[in-house]
């Protein structure tokens, strides 16, 4: 983060949030010519946005205006309704009882639980600062239905928006589902 933190050098940057290979954080960087701050838990700890010691830290940087916008785009593979076995259900969203007791399958839903919960954390430091926001996943997920992204979705300054990506070149057509500020 401090190595973040310099290369922006105080000016305005964009984030991009659970941003895997970081290639949408590098067309921000090209397109409108201002950086941008890549981070996900495959950085190691100091990028793991679960933690909230660097959510503080990135709260921060919102609140204080060095943010242009954020894209969020939390893990998505515990919510998909697709899913076999199926790790939650509609009535089971935070992850069905009967993995409890089958701990790598646990530890996986737990992680899908923090990463929600980190975007929409995220999300809301972004709302009340006043800077847009996307959060993206699937079209389908669970996750949507959840009641911190109930609340997101409710309120009047967002939309959603569904999106096939094949449309745009993806080798494969996932349906996502945008919520943009």
């Amino acid at each position: 983060l401090r190595a973040a933190e310099k290369l922006a050098g105080g000016r305005r940057v964009w984030l991009h949030f659970f941003s895997g290979s970081g290639a949408l954080a590098k067309a921000l960087c090209e397109v409108s010519g201002h950086g941008a701050v890549s981070l996900d838990i495959s950085q190691g700890p100091h990028a793991d946005l679960t933690r909230p010691m660097v959510r503080s830290v990135l709260k921060g940087w919102i609140a204080q205006g060095c943010a242009l916008g954020a894209w969020l785009g939390f893990s998505c593979t515990t919510w998909l309704n697709a899913r076999r076995p199926a790790l939650r259900s509609g009535q089971h969203l935070r992850g069905l009882p009967r993995w409890r007791s089958e701990s790598r399958a646990w530890r996986q839903v737990v992680l899908g639980n923090l990463t929600l919960d980190a975007a929409i954390d995220l999300a809301n430091a972004c709302r009340r600062a006043g800077i847009a926001w996307v959060l993206e996943n699937p079209a389908t997920p669970l996750a949507w239905q959840t009641r911190g992204m109930l609340r997101l979705r409710a309120l009047e300054c967002t939309n959603m928006i569904l999106l096939d990506q094949c449309r745009f070149g993806a080798v494969f057509g996932t349906r996502k589902s945008l919520l943009v500020i």
